[in-house]
Order: structure tokens, then C-alpha cells, then sequence
């Protein structure tokens, strides 16, 4: 999960005693931002669990003059270096019930949703663009995040909490792509 949500979960995890040098953290959707960006997910985790390795969706040299579908080829490619299931997935959700960036409205959302693991990433470009981050994304796809021993996902909040009854009561994935976990 990245955005503010996790930040408190992931700083109480990282105090818990483990094998943190066979720990790999993955972002389950980045912004197309340069890793140092604030609105990074992969600095995010860099800054908040320091012991672990991280696998970003974009490599370090990337260069953003491509475009995010070939930058989203590039993460499925390294994504493919990973043992097939992981081992456990942390996801939060917005306020328009989207998960990952699996926004509701963006093109190719339909794609995105789809239940197999492979493509792993693929772009999408949230519609209209949220005004606090309006960036084009990089994600992964509902296939490769089900793909996992334990999922979780971390609502805060009772507007959060009713977005979800709605989703879990109504379940639309292209409306509400929450309700597709």
C-alpha cells in the first residue's frame, strides 16, 4: 500500500524481528515520479523499513521520456525475477473504493482486473486525475496481487468503512475495484 494510510503499519513492522535480509518489499502501484519524488511508494518504503530490499516497479536509471505502458514492460520483466507467489500483500484503499491504482474509471481498468498473474504491471491513468497526486501509474494487475499466501487490506476511517460495506454490498470491480479482492 503506499500513500499515508500504511505509514504507521509499515513503521510497526519494521520493528518486528525477522530475516530482513531475505525480505523483498514490492510496491503494489507507483506513481510515474523519479524514486526521490514525495509521491514515491518505493521511497516510501526505502524510508520506512531501510532493512529490507526493495524491488521498484521502475528501475533507478529509468528515464521518463518513455512512455508508461513501456515503463510498465519494464517492471513485468524485472517482476518476473520474483519466486511466482508472494508472500503476503498489503493493500489500502481510497475513498473512491480504488486499490493499488486500480482506479475506477481509468482506462484499461478492465484489463487491469483481469484474474490472471501475468501481465504483473500494467499502466493506468486514473480518471479524472487525483488532485493531490495527478500522475500517470504503474500497477499491479489484480492477477499478480491475489497471487499471495495472506492479503490484507488496511481501510482507516468510517468514510473508508462505508465505501467498503458499498463495495462489499454492491460489487462492481469496474465501479468499485475493491470489491474484485
Amino acid at each position: 500500500a503506499g500513500g499515508d494510510t500504511p505509514k504507521a503499519t509499515l513503521r510497526e513492522f519494521g520493528t518486528r524481528v525477522l530475516p530482513w535480509r531475505k525480505v523483498c518489499l514490492v510496491p503494489t502501484d507507483e506513481r510515474v515520479v523519479p524514486v526521490a519524488s514525495p509521491y514515491s511508494n518505493e521511497r516510501l518504503l526505502r524510508e520506512l523499513l531501510p532493512q529490507a530490499r526493495v524491488l521498484g516497479l521502475m528501475s533507478p536509471q529509468t528515464l521518463f521520456d518513455h512512455s508508461p505502458v513501456t515503463l510498465a514492460a519494464q517492471a513485468d520483466q524485472r517482476l518476473s525475477l520474483l519466486p511466482r507467489r508472494f508472500d503476503a500483500v498489503l493493500l489500502g484503499m481510497g475513498s473512491d473504493a480504488h486499490t493499488a491504482s486500480l482506479f475506477p474509471g481509468a482506462e484499461g481498468l478492465a484489463t487491469a482486473l483481469c484474474p490472471a498473474p501475468r501481465p504483473a504491471v500494467v499502466s493506468l491513468t486514473p480518471n479524472p486525475l487525483p488532485v493531490d497526486a495527478p500522475y500517470a501509474r504503474l500497477t499491479l494487475t489484480l492477477g499478480r496481487l491475489t497471487w499471495t499466501r495472506r492479503l490484507w487490506l488496511l481501510v482507516t476511517g468510517a468514510d473508508k468503512r462505508r465505501v467498503l460495506e458499498q463495495a462489499l454490498a454492491r460489487p462492481d470491480s469496474l465501479l468499485r475495484p475493491v470489491s474484485a479482492l
